[in-house]
């Protein structure tokens, strides 16, 4: 049997003329809130001062039906500025007091290493590469390698 495979499944389907599912409702809620507005404000206030906020509704609510830009829509194009905004484009690691640390685990530790006796800051370099060289030297001589076998007499 063989079945027919859709080709175009991101491409939304149309309803009403030109206008796709999602755009009809953008476009009847944008619409709805415009009218909204210029119900409650048509007789209290002035024509300029009802009139310039629809616009900007309707504009705002074409753009988000409409607009796309590389094939991203005016929302995600608006949130994406947004977090570019709020968020810095260089990331610094800053320490805040109050984080939890793993400090308490170790704290007798802590506690030993601070009564311990300090090693003598003044301590002559020349002495520890000394003592580095005479123990780089037994390491590398043949009696440290041999290592030493039990005899026949031990194990019986």
């Amino acid at each position: 049997m063989q079945f027919k495979i859709p080709q175009n499944v991101d491409i939304e389907d149309k309803i009403v003329a030109f206008l796709s599912f999602r755009q009809l409702f953008i476009l009847i809620g944008g619409g709805a809130v415009a009218y909204v507005v210029y119900t409650a404000s048509v007789g209290k206030v002035p024509p300029y001062a009802y009139i310039i906020p629809i616009v900007f509704i309707l504009v705002i609510t074409v753009l988000i039906a409409f607009f796309k830009i590389d094939n991203m829509s005016f929302i995600k194009l608006i949130l994406l500025v947004l977090e570019r905004i709020i968020n810095p484009t260089q990331r610094v690691w800053r320490h805040y007091p109050g984080l939890p640390t793993h400090l308490e685990l170790y704290e007798a530790d802590l506690q030993t290493t601070a009564k311990a006796p300090k090693k003598d800051s003044g301590e002559n370099p020349a002495n520890s590469i000394k003592s580095l060289t005479s123990i780089a030297d037994i390491v590398d001589s043949q009696e440290f390698l041999i290592k030493d076998e039990p005899s026949q007499e031990e194990t019986t």
